[in-house]
């Protein structure tokens, strides 16, 4: 059994619980971005991560929809862009930042919601 001091101490900030992290200062100084993002988007989406850079590099490494080059960074944090798929298919159909990928999933995926939200905004720019 390892000792406590071998484990990062943490403070949730909602409910200000104490605990301490689930892994030891040694097994995170050995985690692998490359393994563990490759593992995900293997479980989540059935790409590898190569799979990921390529879509990537073929979207000229900008979000589908709004076209904004993050390079990694999403508001100065380290942020990948969104794998975006059809939740009944879960048909891969791009990669998004964090603001397009939020927008399509608050408007549920919804050609109509999107279609009305267009006029709604057209008609209070005149």
């Amino acid at each position: 059994m390892k000792d406590l001091n071998k484990f990062y101490f943490r403070i949730n900030k909602k409910t200000k619980t104490k605990y301490y992290q689930a892994s030891c200062m040694d097994c995170q100084n050995l985690y692998d971005y490359k393994t563990d993002k490759n593992h995900k988007l293997k479980k989540a989406y059935g790409i590898t991560l190569d799979d990921y850079n390529k879509l990537l590099s073929k979207q000229k490494n900008k979000c589908s929809i709004c076209k904004i080059d993050n390079n990694g960074k999403y508001r100065n944090k380290t942020r990948a862009f969104a794998v975006d798929h059809c939740h009944n298919t879960n048909k891969i159909r791009g990669l998004l930042c964090s603001d397009c990928n939020v927008a399509l999933g608050l408007l549920k995926d919804n050609t109509k919601y999107l279609e009305s939200a267009i006029k709604y905004l057209n008609k209070l720019k005149n």
